[in-house]
């Protein structure tokens, strides 16, 4: 598997070398299994992606990973769908 890797995480890099997963770090490079980053996805790489490539973060990931904006939307939505 082909991961490419933008993080300052050394556990990621870890953890993927003992997954054996062969380490990309050129953004040209299109051929990868998985996009790790610890920010935010730019919109030509969401475009070039396959079905089968994954991605570590995509665009809004904020409003369900920050607590206080998960919070905000839940009861937005427990506002529209009472029941």
């Amino acid at each position: 598997m082909d991961s490419y890797l933008v993080t300052q995480y050394p556990v990621v890099i870890e953890v993927a070398e003992e997954l054996d997963w062969k380490l990309q770090y050129n953004n040209d490079a299109g051929d990868w299994d998985v996009f790790w980053t610890d920010f935010g996805i730019e919109p030509d790489v969401l475009i070039k992606m396959h079905l089968f490539q994954k991605i570590s973060h995509y665009p809004g990931i904020h409003v369900i990973a920050r607590k206080n904006l998960l919070g905000i939307n839940l009861m937005n939505l427990r506002g529209k769908f009472p029941d």
